[in-house]
């Protein structure tokens, strides 16, 4: 799976290499979250925060990396952890001050679940999101998102609030 996505990340930044500067944007940002977290009878929520980054190739099109520290979850004793770096490609549309976006792909995760004995374990799977960022100024943008992340013990849904630069 890490080969997949090694490969993936390699033809989107050959594609990019190909475009114009006026078309090129790097996105760097930060934001607070939350997340909630939920399997079985275990369903609680904690607020963190992701650093991203990212490279628009072309107007709709781009990647995005990012990493999120979910948080510390506790319910009904059970105390659960998580942190995860991913890599996306984005779909984004342009209105007015407005930036629309989804996107798709892979999340390299480690969860501590203390249950008992407890698990450390990690895995590599498919996460995908939409969001919206709102434009301050050229550079500067106010961003909101809700994730989804599929992890072996828990499912994730995140909700963000941020800013990004742009340049």
């Amino acid at each position: 799976m890490n080969r997949l996505a090694l490969i993936l990340m390699s033809v989107l930044l050959i594609v990019g290499l190909n475009t114009t500067p006026a078309q090129a944007e790097f996105i760097l940002g930060a934001s607070l979250t939350d997340t909630t977290a939920e399997e079985g009878s275990f369903d609680a929520d904690d607020n963190s925060y992701k650093i991203f980054f990212g490279f628009r190739f072309l107007k709709f099109f781009g990647v995005e990396g990012e990493y999120v520290d979910f948080g510390e979850f506790e319910d009904a004793g059970v105390k659960f952890e998580a942190t995860s770096f991913s890599a996306y490609a984005v779909g984004a549309l342009q209105i007015w001050r407005f930036d629309l976006f989804a996107k798709a792909g892979l999340a390299s995760w480690d969860q501590d679940f203390k249950s008992g004995p407890g698990s450390d374990d990690t895995g590599t799977d498919i996460a995908y999101g939409v969001g919206g960022a709102f434009r301050i100024t050229e550079r500067v943008w106010v961003r909101a998102e809700w994730e989804v992340f599929e992890l072996d013990d828990a499912d994730l849904d995140m909700v963000s609030l941020g800013a990004d630069f742009r340049f």
